[in-house]
């Protein structure tokens, strides 16, 4: 019969995480299905119902984790726009107003984001 060391160095293996990770996952796992139990649910549930906790938990996070990058590469891509439409601006500007218009853009930029918030 394997130990628990096997096995958690065996699951470490399979998803790609820490054998930390995993044993503070399975710690977790461990603690709730006992509270579960104690509160007088039977072993095979409390240990189905702490797994679905975590999977679901870990679900949630992985959503708004998934989403932050969803909106940081779309805050990226219009903040790329911006400087592409400034710089083609500052291109088509009269000589001596040229070299106002990076300050001017910059100036821009930073009360535009004041206004934003």
């Amino acid at each position: 019969m394997p130990s628990r060391k096997d096995c958690i160095d065996d699951i470490a293996g399979r998803t790609g995480k820490s054998r930390e990770e995993v044993r503070d996952a399975l710690d977790d796992i461990l603690d709730r299905a006992d509270g579960y139990e104690a509160s007088g649910m039977g072993r095979d549930e409390s240990y189905a119902r702490a797994r679905d906790e975590m999977l679901q938990e870990q679900a949630e996070q992985d959503a708004l984790r998934r989403r932050a990058e969803i909106l940081d590469m779309r805050k990226e891509s219009a903040r790329h726009r911006y400087y592409d439409a400034v710089d083609k601006q500052i291109k088509t500007l009269a000589p001596s107003q040229a070299v106002k218009g990076p300050r001017l853009a910059l100036e821009a930029s930073s009360s535009a984001s004041i206004c934003r918030f």
